[in-house]
């Protein structure tokens, strides 16, 4: 267009055009004697074919964890509707218990799949800020592992924004609260005074409920509100349920048993985080080794205080003691 409007002829026009496609031909085939070149070295190309893409979009690690969380999702609705027919001639006492105890078991398999499939264990830091022109909304832009440092607790891991096992105790503490407090609800109108089984009531309730505090507030060393939120939570979640239970069962040798384990496994936790070195920098197998250590213990507590809170409300029916 340039030529014709500057006086050239239309064959100077064609020809500039066929230069052009000349061009383009030329490096299409060297773009393709590359590909060939890396194809016979092994190397990887970013543009695969259709059946390469299809593998990538739909059967990589994300994808997989997703598929697995639906799965989940889908044995907990399906198995509580079944559970809730099969046993439709049982109290409502027992069919929470029950369905509980399916969600329990749920988020145990998929946390013990995350952790126990972890090369190295360590501290992960997660940092949140508020999103531009808003006022409110927080979201999560950085994320930083300290590889030297040990991952103390489940709470600590469960916390981290974002991930998957923040989402998992996230719904199964949300679930389990309003379970028991359905049950508890139930049960509170059998009470006419204030005695010691209305008290070990509240006590199931506030230990269903500091779980969910845990994963509102994370560790944040920037903020002592949500760092003491967080350690509040934890503290009563694992103190109230098995002590609830012991009074609700008058502190039967079951209770008694489960509540020294659970004490016994926290004093554990608390000496090696306590006294144990929370870095190793020139031995890295020792953090995932300590950050195990830690992991373990503590969980042995929290299935105690699920097994209690399970127990509670199974035993509302008939104010059954074992």
């Amino acid at each position: 267009v340039e030529s014709n409007a500057n006086g050239g002829t239309d064959t100077d026009s064609k020809q500039n055009i066929q230069r052009v496609e000349s061009t383009e031909n030329e490096n299409e085939e060297e773009l393709a004697s590359l590909k060939n070149d890396i194809q016979s070295a092994g190397v990887q190309l970013e543009r695969q074919n259709t059946e390469q893409k299809h593998n990538a979009l739909y059967f990589d690690a994300l994808q997989i964890e997703r598929y697995i969380r639906l799965l989940c999702s889908c044995i907990f609705i399906g198995g509580s509707l079944i559970l809730i027919y099969l046993l439709k001639e049982t109290s409502p006492y027992r069919n929470i218990a029950y369905c509980m105890a399916l969600v329990q078991s749920l988020w145990l398999i998929q946390f013990l799949g995350v952790v126990l499939t972890m090369q190295h264990l360590h501290s992960i830091v997660v940092f949140r800020r508020v999103v531009p022109d808003t006022l409110f909304l927080v979201v999560p832009y950085a994320v930083k592992e300290y590889k030297t440092r040990i991952m103390s607790s489940i709470s600590a891991m469960s916390s981290l924004r974002g991930s998957n096992l923040f989402y998992l105790l996230g719904s199964s503490s949300n679930i389990c609260f309003g379970m028991t407090f359905s049950a508890v609800s139930f049960k509170w109108f059998e009470f006419q005074v204030i005695n010691a089984d209305s008290v070990s009531l509240g006590l199931l309730l506030i230990s269903t409920f500091g779980s969910t505090i845990i994963t509102g507030w994370e560790l944040d060393l920037n903020s002592k509100l949500s760092t003491g939120l967080h350690y509040f939570g934890a503290l009563v979640s694992f103190i109230a349920a098995p002590t609830a239970f012991a009074i609700y069962q008058s502190f039967s040798a079951l209770s008694i048993i489960i509540m020294v384990i659970t004490y016994v496994c926290l004093g554990v936790f608390g000496s090696v985080y306590a006294f144990w070195k929370p870095e190793y920098p020139d031995d890295p197998s020792m953090v995932h080794k300590v950050s195990m250590f830690c992991i373990i213990v503590e969980l042995i507590a929290v299935v105690n205080g699920m097994l209690c809170v399970i127990l509670y409300i199974w035993c509302m029916d008939g104010n059954t003691v074992i």
